[in-house]
């Protein structure tokens, strides 16, 4: 289901700012936290997590008020008042619940994790609504896939991914794909050859993959006229 918005020209500006906001974002992380040390003086990354963060409120706030219905828009979003509320109590939180010693560094995590949600659910918003238009659900499940792998390769060939500080290209490749599809299969021992931040984003793309399969899997089954039915068990 997709909010109906008063001006669509609108709509559509705020949907291109919203993706080019989005990857300005994920440099942003990668620069910050993808290498031994920032690729960028620490307070031009942090500023730059503070505008990326802005911008996604403003187009949300934008959206709000362009939508024909905002109480229709709110239920769609629903998600969005408690993911700022946790947002807004871990900034405040960092170096009196946790990150007593490095309090900035608590913050910039929780602000690298509060971006790569908001990409994550506008990445999977945009797909169930592209599939619910009429578009191939099956081209959609692969698109996703392979952008998602090549994404999860990526981020496993950084220096701060591995232990070694490098790993070849076609075993981050082989490591995203098994663990997107879900296969266990591995070339490297996860606990050994990957940092935290390897063993996060493996997890993460394990998550997103068998997430991906079953959110997937009832798309096509709606748009096929299936419908999804409880049978009680004694």
């Amino acid at each position: 289901m997709q909010a109906d918005y008063k001006n669509k020209k609108l709509e559509r500006r705020i949907t291109v700012v919203n993706i080019l906001n989005g990857l300005i974002a994920v440099a942003v992380v990668v620069a910050m936290f993808g290498y031994m040390k920032p690729a960028l003086p620490l307070w031009i990354l942090t500023l730059g997590q503070v505008l990326t963060i802005a911008v996604f409120l403003t187009t949300k706030t934008i959206r709000l008020l362009n939508a024909v219905s905002k109480k229709e828009y709110l239920t769609l979003t629903w998600y969005d008042i408690p993911m700022l509320i946790l947002f807004l109590t871990g900034l405040l939180g960092a170096g009196i619940w946790f990150a007593h010693d490095q309090p900035d560094l608590g913050r910039r995590v929780i602000m690298a994790a509060y971006i790569c949600l908001q990409i994550v659910i506008k990445g999977g918003r945009t797909m169930v609504n592209w599939a619910a238009t009429g578009g191939n659900p099956t081209k959609g499940l692969i698109g996703s896939f392979v952008i998602l792998i090549l994404t999860g390769a990526f981020l496993l060939t950084l220096p701060r991914a591995t232990v070694a500080g490098q790993i070849s290209f076609i075993d981050a490749l082989f490591t995203a794909t098994s663990a997107t599809c879900v296969t266990g299969l591995i070339v490297l021992e996860t606990g050994e050859d990957f940092t935290r931040m390897g063993q996060t984003v493996i997890l993460a793309l394990i998550q997103l993959g068998g997430l991906g399969i079953i959110m997937f899997g009832g798309v096509i089954a709606l748009l096929l006229g299936q419908a999804f039915s409880v049978h009680p068990r004694a």
